[in-house]
């Protein structure tokens, strides 16, 4: 199983330019309805995600007055059930 890790932009881009992976975007619906983009790549060990959702430009005003803490432990959650369950996909006996 792998690890997730939440990295901030600058440790993000350093991880791409020391370890070069395949950098992927995912959709979540946060519990208040807004759909966030979340950027991603992983290895055999770690699933590691750009710590700044991203929206559309209508909607942006709505992701900046939510709770900091609040939404980066939700989208924590969501990304780490998300790779718990595509990780049971591909090994049932887990």
């Amino acid at each position: 199983m792998r690890t997730v890790v939440h990295l901030e932009p600058e440790d993000f881009a350093r991880e791409l330019v020391h370890n070069p992976k395949n950098v992927y975007a995912r959709t979540y619906v946060l519990d208040c309805g807004l759909a966030v983009v979340i950027y991603m790549c992983q290895d055999s060990h770690f699933l590691y995600y750009l710590d700044r959702p991203d929206c559309s430009k209508e909607k942006k005003d709505i992701l900046k007055s939510m709770n900091f803490y609040e939404l980066h432990a939700e989208i924590y959650r969501k990304v780490n059930l998300d790779n718990r369950l595509r990780e049971r996909q591909k090994d049932p006996s887990c």
